[in-house]
């Protein structure tokens, strides 16, 4: 809109596909003079208005045109182990896809300190889906001193997105024995489930954690895990969901200030 304070702000909430063009006057918003609120091409402001229902925002793409808006991954963890002196083996998992075309692992050069795609490492995307996907390659020439890697994520229509970097424990090793110390919240299995279901989760930290199941209405409903956690175990809690109704449900773990939600599908 011409003119230097009369712009607007809209924000659109979907429950499918997410349109090539824009659907006309959003039913939330729009913000009719961005003069006299703190909103600013450089802010993004969101408002929890209701003191009944939660409004969850798990993605936020910014982009400077509608085909562009959707958010093309979810990433849910992204980790590395050496698997020989000069082997690497990269793994990653992502919670939901938008248009994913794949991936491709970048790895540092130590004389440029710019990251170089690795041609060969390229593994296909799921296109759309909301089930979390796990990807692995495996670098067979890791012999650089200072091991760094990141993911660039590239879409249907050539869009590109980077996620990291990780850098490599040179004292690291793949062992059955050894769980990754990372704060990580796995997916439930199975998922959907009826009535019962599995949730395994490790911690970066030691100390108190939690564990608690919510409905969509951000109401807790179950409370797994309530302890002491270690870094680097691994624990697996069960949930039992016999005496609820079929739906969605949020999972949510708590540890040292970090903190990761997942959702889980419950068919009876």
């Amino acid at each position: 809109i011409s003119g230097s304070s009369n712009d607007l702000v809209s924000l659109f909430i979907f429950t499918g596909t997410i349109p090539n063009t824009e659907p006309g006057t959003p039913t939330l918003g729009p913000v009719a003079d961005a003069a006299q609120t703190d909103i600013n091409p450089g802010t993004i402001a969101l408002r929890q208005g209701s003191l009944t229902y939660n409004l969850i925002v798990d993605g936020i793409r910014v982009a400077d045109s509608w085909l562009e808006a959707p958010l093309p991954i979810q990433l849910s963890s992204f980790v590395g182990y050496f698997i020989s002196n000069n082997s690497v083996k990269l793994e990653w998992e992502t919670i939901s896809e938008i248009n994913n075309f794949g991936f491709y692992v970048e790895k540092l050069n130590p004389i440029t300190n710019l990251f170089t795609t690795i041609e060969e490492s390229f593994q296909p995307g799921a296109g759309n889906s909301f089930q979390p996907q796990q990807y692995t390659w495996t670098d067979e020439n890791a012999t650089e001193p200072n091991l760094q890697y990141r993911l660039k994520q590239v879409d249907n229509n050539g869009l590109e997105s980077y996620f990291g970097p990780i850098m490599l424990n040179p004292n690291s090793a793949e062992n059955p024995e050894v769980i990754p110390v990372e704060f990580k919240l796995n997916q439930n299995y199975p998922n959907p489930f009826n009535p019962k279901t599995s949730i395994a989760f490790t911690v970066a930290n030691s100390g108190f954690t939690t564990l608690k199941v919510y409905n969509l209405l951000g109401n807790e409903i179950s409370t797994l895990f309530n302890s002491i956690a270690e870094a680097g175990k691994k624990y697996n809690v069960e949930f039992n969901a016999s005496s609820l109704p079929s739906g969605i449900y949020f999972y949510k773990l708590s540890n040292s200030g970090e903190i990761q939600t997942r959702k889980m599908l419950l068919l009876k």
